[in-house]
């Protein structure tokens, strides 16, 4: 299979919520442009709606005698949480929030009538507390008596 045709599969496995492992065992060699797109699939980064669209369900590459790179091992091991809405959580804050620094202003942007359910989202585990802390740290306002 050349990088044209894996390209093709790749891209109809984005939005895939069934297909769970992928055999790829006729393979001799997978080219670092493949190896980013399989990671683009299972996480696309350019916005958050599209990690949320991104594919949660693949959780096993069977490619045998290959070295996968690290990003794609992690995300693949994410994807074994049978709560896809908690993958891609945790994907939009590793990606857009804790990689990134204090993006804590998205939040801070919001109606204060929308504030407690982002607080609840942000805080659900260890995982969203640095980013809660920074959203209380850059919005006083909000936690005033």
């Amino acid at each position: 299979m050349n990088d044209e045709w894996a390209r093709v599969i790749l891209m109809d496995l984005t939005g895939n919520s069934c297909l769970k492992s992928l055999n790829l065992v006729f393979n001799d060699a997978i080219t670092d442009i493949i190896w980013k797109d399989i990671a683009r699939v299972l996480c696309d980064k350019t916005s958050i709606g599209s990690i949320y669209s991104s594919n949660h369900t693949l959780q096993d590459l069977n490619i045998p005698h290959l070295t996968f790179p690290e990003e794609v091992v992690s995300l693949l091991a994410m994807n074994q949480n049978e709560d896809k809405s908690v993958v891609a959580r945790q994907k939009i804050l590793m990606h857009h929030f804790l990689a990134r620094g204090n993006n804590a202003n998205v939040f801070s942007r919001m109606p204060e009538t929308m504030m407690p359910f982002a607080m609840e989202w942000i805080g659900r585990n260890r995982l969203g507390l640095s980013l809660m802390y920074n959203v209380v740290r850059d919005n006083p306002t909000l936690f005033d008596n």
